[in-house]
């Protein structure tokens, strides 16, 4: 569309139900928010190389995240109860929040508990559900502004801040 084009003229403005946003045409009852007004994204923790072992409670880092699923490699640490909070559970969406793959999601779909290491970061539902969720960080439009807003330094980078801060269209819940 030129500058000389009005809005107007596009398409669907013309077809009753659409409004015109930030992100583009969306239906009239959709509203356009941030993403954190329907999901916290909780970064890992910072586990120390020299507490990993052999058996104990898998570490999810990075490299676990491969081809939409979560797998458990060789990296464990020990239990602690002061970090229950970064224990994952089954249905878990995590991402990859640094490095060449920033961006990219997993599912775990494991029945045991796992650690969610630092630069991954767990999506923590508050109005939406994990199959909304899901669909949400599937889209090619979230997957572009993860990239588009962790590109600034030698590498990739994004917080759970940044990711929050996204905007969306959000049907009526």
């Amino acid at each position: 569309m030129t500058n000389s084009t009005k809005t107007t003229d596009h398409p669907i403005a013309k077809k009753p139900g659409y409004k015109k946003t930030k992100l583009g045409w969306i239906p009239a009852e959709w509203e356009v928010t941030r993403l954190g007004t329907v999901v916290k994204v909780q970064g890992g923790n910072a586990f120390k190389s020299s507490t990993f072992c052999d058996f104990g409670i898998p570490l999810i880092r990075i490299a676990n995240i491969k081809n939409g699923r979560v797998q458990v490699d060789e990296v464990h640490v020990p239990y602690d109860s002061k970090l229950e909070r970064f224990i994952l559970k089954k249905g878990d969406l995590i991402i990859a929040m640094s490095g060449a793959t920033t961006g990219k999601i997993g599912v775990y779909e494991l029945d045991f508990p796992s650690y969610l290491n630092q630069r991954v970061g767990r999506f923590i539902p508050k109005r939406v559900d994990h199959t909304f969720l899901r669909y949400l960080i599937s889209t090619n439009r979230f997957k572009h502004d993860i990239l588009v807003d962790a590109i600034g330094g030698a590498q990739p980078n994004i917080s759970g801040s940044d990711i929050e801060s996204m905007y969306f269209p959000l049907p009526p819940l």
